[in-house]
């Protein structure tokens, strides 16, 4: 096997940033700490290789583009134009293909996790192994990205070959998704044609001009316009905003006001009142907004709002689906690069996490706010985190009663069945006011026999970023905070 891009590919294959390089390995050390302060340090995916590449064969205009961003989408790509306000070194016009990198995007809207698609498989077919990203292209798609500009049109591989239901015809082709492009084949055809480009043009400008959204509940709303003023519910909500670079216009609680997120300028942001599950509807109709987005209890407000705004009901079971409403919502509000920034930005901490992990001990996630507690499944949102970069094999059970607040992958426990697997590290999330939830279980003798209870490994930790937050920001505090209690000896500051 030929294996192709040395250090300099390999220093930033995902990106490079308006700041300087992408992210090397040795600084991956640093990034999860960085995503902290919500200063924009993610590597910046969309100034990578803006470099010119043979058209090729016209393709099939599909919009006139944005006056905005000189954008133009064709089917098979999307032609951007960059003036004067361009990159450094990029000054004056000039016409790129593929300066949307949206075959990757569309791998990181598609497979919003680690280690992307499942079921892939290396070509040994004549391979070709790029350092850079540690994929191979070989065979038949080898030949076509040789023979059809290579780097500078195709990019590198960001996934082995795997097999994928088309959106076009529904029929199933191995494919494999470039930065650039997605390359499938289509034994039916006679060759050359036995290639082909995903349509990622058409896609592209589908997903950009769709304002419609299937929320929790199944239920499809498509809206009127780009919504602007947003009223937040819940703080998943929040966490999204932020992170694509929105002000809510109201919020039911204190959520951003932490100096991780908008911190004093929150402060600032109309307070929707009432309780959580019966937010007062006049202070939500002042607020003017064009969606209102909320949680499972809010599902009966949707006939009291309908004069008001959509509701939009958001209730991840799993990080990736905290990836998906991120992503939609970066569609519907036209911040899809903020978006995708903030999708690359959590799973590159997830994937360092992954390859550094020693994964030696077993953490587990207990929550509650008295003796009836429980505990988060690797098929909960955070638990699932954990799932994908450690050990952690909390897995739900026949006969498992679901955690009273009906959180997705939360089972009821007791400190008996703890004490079976007896974990190594205790994550604890205390619910409300008063006494710790690690105090309150203390008082249980068999607490004390627990190993991480002997060997003082029981953390009480911010359910806000554990719990609460839901989100691509709040998931990478939590992260970060997890894997330097559960392994400080490699990853703590």
């Amino acid at each position: 096997m030929v294996v192709i891009g040395g250090p300099a590919a390999a220093a930033g294959w995902v990106g490079a940033s308006r700041r300087g390089a992408g992210p090397r390995p040795e600084r991956l050390a640093h990034l999860p700490r960085n995503r902290q302060d919500g200063q924009g340090r993610v590597p910046d995916l969309l100034e990578y290789a803006r470099r010119p590449g043979p058209v090729g064969p016209a393709d099939q205009r599909r919009g006139a583009g944005s006056l905005a961003d000189g954008r133009q989408d064709l089917h098979d790509a999307v032609f951007r134009a960059h003036g004067a306000g361009g990159p450094p070194g990029e000054r004056g016009h000039a016409l790129r293909r593929a300066s949307s990198l949206l075959g990757y995007f569309n791998y990181l809207r598609n497979y919003p996790q680690v280690g992307g698609a499942p079921d892939q498989h290396v070509s040994d077919q004549n391979p070709y192994k790029f350092a850079a990203t540690g994929k191979t292209v070989g065979g038949k798609f080898r030949a076509y990205w040789e023979s059809h500009g290579g780097l500078a049109q195709q990019g590198f591989p960001v996934s082995e070959e795997f097999t994928e239901k088309s959106a076009l015809d529904g029929k199933t082709y191995t494919v494999q998704y470039f930065q650039r492009a997605v390359f499938e084949y289509h034994p039916e055809n006679q060759a050359p044609n036995d290639v082909l480009l995903s349509q990622l043009g058409t896609f592209e400008y589908s997903a950009r001009n769709d304002l419609s959204f299937t929320d929790s509940t199944g239920t499809k709303v498509t809206l009127s316009k780009r919504p602007e003023r947003i009223v937040c519910l819940v703080a998943l909500c929040e966490d999204i905003l932020f992170e694509l670079g929105i002000d809510p216009v109201a919020v039911s609680d204190t959520f951003g006001q932490d100096p991780r997120f908008w911190g004093d300028k929150a402060k600032s942001f109309a307070q929707v009142g009432g309780s959580f599950a019966a937010p007062n509807l006049e202070n939500i109709a002042k607020a003017k907004p064009d969606l209102v987005i909320g949680f499972i209890p809010h599902i009966g407000l949707r006939d009291a709002l309908k004069n008001i705004a959509p509701l939009y009901i958001m209730n991840p079971a799993k990080y990736q689906d905290s990836l998906g409403f991120l992503i939609k919502m970066g569609q519907l509000t036209g911040r899809v690069y903020r978006a995708q920034q903030a999708t690359q930005g959590l799973l590159l901490e997830m994937a360092y996490y992954k390859s550094k992990a020693p994964n030696n001990k077993v953490p587990l996630l207990v929550f509650g706010r008295d003796v009836n507690f429980s505990i988060f499944t690797a098929q909960s949102l955070f638990g699932s985190v954990l799932a994908d970069v450690t050990n952690y094999p909390w897995q739900p059970s026949t006969g498992d009663v679901t955690a009273p607040d009906q959180e997705p992958g939360s089972v009821q426990y007791s400190v008996e069945k703890i004490l079976q697997k007896d974990p190594d590290v205790l994550l604890v999330e205390t619910q409300g006011a008063g006494s710790k939830l690690s105090q309150i279980l203390g008082a249980n003798p068999i607490w004390s026999q627990l190993k991480a209870v002997q060997n003082k490994q029981v953390y009480e930790v911010n359910p806000n970023f554990y719990l609460f937050g839901r989100g691509t920001h709040s998931i990478s505090i939590a992260l970060t905070d997890a894997m330097n209690k559960i392994y400080p000896d490699v990853f703590a500051p």
